[in-house]
């Protein structure tokens, strides 16, 4: 999930860099590459004119995430790597797609993170990662750094389900929802204690299959 990123270039509305991953055949290597494309008049659909440009190797996993930097023109990029804490910050700015920086933090992700989902605040002052084996996790995040800090980790939920998990925060970065494919729930962001305001929406109700 969360394979591949399309992002404007900054400061050039004729440009866009695209974001993907390749995994090799025994799966155990997530390698992220990035291609360059440019919009012209004879190309009004774009253009590779770089293309496989590595960034990440070995083991990172799914979950292309990214926000606007605090300029108002740069983006940031975060990546987990695979089976760990730690995680791959990147920043696309005038001069390309560079890795600025790895950061460990909070507990390691084992388990079924192709079941998850990543995404930031609209406001981009939060990174939130769920799936409901290993739980939410919740971090702020400084945009003109680029790193994460405060780590709020619910763990398991006790009913989680075979497919995996799904997350979306409301337009004004107040809310938080996380659905396990049957039970849809809702977090107060602005709430001191994030993880305790959780309130159950709604139940699946069986009436077709969630497949």
């Amino acid at each position: 999930t969360q394979n591949n990123l399309i992002l404007p270039f900054p400061d050039d509305s004729s440009r866009a860099v695209v974001f993907y991953k390749f995994t090799t055949e025994d799966y155990l290597n997530n390698l992220l590459f990035s291609s360059n494309v440019k919009f012209t008049e004879s190309y009004p659909y774009g253009q590779v004119v770089t293309k496989d440009i590595l960034l990440v190797n070995p083991g990172s996993s799914a979950l292309i995430t990214a926000t606007r930097h605090a300029n108002g023109r740069d983006w940031w990029l975060i990546l987990p790597e695979n089976a760990t804490n730690r995680f791959f910050i990147m920043l696309l700015d005038p001069s390309g797609v560079s890795v600025v920086d790895t950061q460990a933090i909070g507990q390691p992700w084992e388990e079924r993170e192709w079941a998850s989902q990543a995404v930031f605040t609209p406001d981009g002052s939060k990174y939130i990662r769920f799936n409901p084996w290993k739980g939410l996790d919740i971090f702020d995040f400084d945009r003109c750094t680029g790193q994460l800090s405060s780590p709020r980790e619910s763990g398991p939920f006790s009913d989680p389900v075979i497919v995996g998990g799904g997350a979306g925060v409301s337009v004004d970065s107040r809310y938080l929802y996380v659905s396990n494919i049957i039970n849809l729930y809702q977090y107060d962001l602005a709430d001191p204690d994030i993880l305790s305001s959780r309130v159950l929406i709604d139940t699946f109700d069986g009436y077709t299959n969630p497949f």
